[in-house]
């Protein structure tokens, strides 16, 4: 193929499965991040803020390489600003991410939540008119619970909890379903889609093969962690409080306080037009091994926004 791509978010938790694939499928890689990632030679990095894009007129003298795809992992808000810079670089083919919380908190109790949800809406829209305004094919791609090791994505914030407290704190009977869905499948729905002409235009939602309710998904990290399955029911008003606190703390603050709402809602969608149009197959739910090389590896689900 050897066609030029340019990835944005490259050190995210898609894209850390999501280079070697690309390169595997002959494509030549540009991979954007704030920092530098590690990898293989044939990736060529750019340590880049998207923000500097967005006022550069020559986007070549920030050192990108015209490119004809662009596949983007970064928060989707951060895209509709330097979408004409990338056409100007000669993307005429992009596939980008936003997330299934476009939907699931668009009605959400907390504002935090609904705020999220509409923040997305209005990106997708901006990313589709610019994208149509400067003749560039586009693909949405919307994932549910990203996951790959225990500590990556949103069950890390699960195992940053458990660790700190030794038990997870859950509403009720925790019974509201999730589909987790791995990063390694996004990856691979990801190339899928680059070659199919059926997905201009479209926008999918991208959910794993299992469903579980958020109190398996506890036991299942607590497990994970060799922690006893130590899972504490307490009243909705506690754990709200319990959240609020914890956001306090950096390494919690990605943790929403709707997250005590949502233990007993279903966030399910339906993946059969994926199915149908590119052939999607996410796997079984089942963690990853913890290697010291993937611990700390940022999720894409929190720079996105894609909190399911």
């Amino acid at each position: 193929m050897n066609e030029p791509v340019i990835v944005t978010g490259a050190r995210s938790l898609v894209g850390h499965r999501l280079l070697p694939r690309l390169e595997a499928a002959g494509f030549q890689v540009q991979a954007l991040s704030r920092r530098r990632g590690s990898g293989s030679g044939a990736t060529h990095w750019l340590e880049l803020d998207l923000a500097a894009l967005a006022v550069c007129r020559d986007p070549v003298s920030l050192g990108l390489r015209p490119s004809v795809v662009l596949v983007h992992l970064a928060p989707l808000w951060l895209l509709p600003p330097v979408l004409p810079a990338f056409a100007r670089l000669g993307v005429r083919r992009l596939v980008a991410f936003s997330s299934t919380s476009r939907l699931t908190k668009a009605h959400a109790r907390a504002a935090i939540d609904r705020r999220l949800a509409a923040r997305l809406a209005r990106a997708e829209q901006e990313v589709i008119e610019s994208s149509d305004a400067n003749g560039i094919d586009w693909t949405l791609l919307r994932p549910t619970l990203i996951y790959g090791n225990v500590w990556e994505g949103g069950l890390g914030r699960l195992a940053r909890v458990a660790a700190a407290c030794r038990f997870i704190p859950v509403v009720g009977e925790a019974s509201g379903t999730r589909q987790p869905v791995h990063a390694d499948d996004l990856a691979t729905a990801c190339v899928a889609v680059l070659g199919q002409d059926v997905t201009f235009g479209q926008t999918y939602d991208l959910a794993g093969a299992t469903r579980v309710t958020h109190l398996e998904l506890c036991r299942v990290v607590l497990q994970a962690l060799g922690l006893p399955p130590r899972v504490v029911r307490v009243p909705a008003s506690v754990a709200r409080g319990l959240l609020r606190v914890l956001r306090r703390v950096p390494r919690f603050s990605g943790i929403s306080v709707g997250a005590a709402d949502r233990m007993n809602e279903d966030l399910c969608v339906d993946s059969s037009p994926a199915v149908a149009d590119f052939g999607y197959s996410p796997r079984a739910f089942a963690l990853d091994p913890v290697f010291p090389d993937t611990v700390g590896v940022s999720g894409t689900d929190a720079s996105s926004g894609a909190r399911a």
